[in-house]
């Protein structure tokens, strides 16, 4: 099969490029990024950099392909609406658009849990739910518009999918664990109670697989599907287990809800006046308070 994996200069879409390409499909990687584009050709990878905003690249990538995964957006926890919508929504819409074109068969959509949980969690949220776009950060609102972009094609494409990998880590991993290991060591990580809330996790192994897995079915129209490993566990009992493996130790301090946020939107607030990352947001802070599954 030949297939392009956009993002393939992000965690996820690098790993699903090198995997698609071990299983014997024709991979065509693109990104933006120039050293892990090189890198992606060390790998035997056939990389192109370019951007997606660039209707005419995005055409070219979609020539003579059997499947689109899609898995470039701007990944962050920080910022305004207006700061996702290019490189999430533009992108997905310019990439839709590209593949219609060129009669691409099959699209995948990499999206985010986050579309389905607000400011406080959620347990055994379903795949059909729906959110008021008010309750969502910014990431996950830019996610939803994305979503909707792929909705709105599902009749182009003779197999779509929306794919929602749950906290994905593993090596090289650039967000979940390193976030909480800076958070860690700065005063702790913050839990309500016990942090006994439940959390799913999942290998980045289980998405690439997950990824293949589907594009390997002919099932017709859209499907929609969160994928984890599927056994939530107690956050702070996980976060150790995490920690421990890696030679590290989890520091952690009570603290109360209410107090919490209010911390996170001052670190969140300044952070945009001074321009910097912040080590923590509302939307970071609602992951490891709540119950997340």
């Amino acid at each position: 099969m030949n297939i392009v994996v956009t993002g393939a200069t992000g965690f996820i879409g690098g790993a699903t490029a090198r995997l698609l390409r071990q299983r014997g499909h024709h991979v065509i990687a693109t990104g933006r990024n120039r050293e892990k584009i090189e890198t992606l050709r060390r790998d035997g990878i056939e990389a192109r950099r370019g951007d997606l905003l660039d209707m005419e690249f995005a055409r070219r990538m979609c020539a003579d392909q059997d499947a689109v995964v899609h898995c470039a957006a701007r990944v962050a926890e920080h910022g305004s609406l207006r700061h996702f919508i290019p490189d999430t929504v533009d992108t997905t819409r310019n990439i839709i658009n590209a593949a219609v074109f060129a009669s691409v068969p099959r699209f995948q959509f990499i999206s985010s849990p986050s579309t389905l949980y607000g400011k406080f969690g959620g347990e055994d949220r379903q795949e059909e739910e729906v959110l008021p776009m008010r309750s969502l950060p910014p990431y996950a609102r830019a996610k939803v518009l994305a979503e909707r972009l792929v909705k709105d094609a599902t009749d182009a494409f003779e197999s779509a999918w929306i794919l929602r990998p749950q906290a994905v880590f593993g090596v090289g991993e650039p967000h979940f664990f390193p976030r909480l290991l800076r958070i860690s060591e700065r005063r702790g990580i913050p839990i309500r109670g016990d942090g006994h809330h439940l959390i799913d996790v999942t290998p980045i192994d289980t998405v690439t697989h997950a990824v293949d897995y589907c594009l390997g079915l002919s099932r017709p129209g859209l499907t929609t599907c969160d994928v984890s490993n599927g056994d939530p566990r107690p956050f702070k009992i996980l976060i150790e287990q995490l920690f421990n493996a890696c030679g590290e130790r989890a520091r952690f301090f009570r603290i109360h809800p209410a107090t919490a946020f209010t911390l996170a939107f001052i670190v969140e607030q300044a952070s945009l006046l001074f321009r910097a990352k912040p080590f923590l947001t509302p939307a970071s802070l609602s992951k490891v308070l709540y119950t997340r599954t």
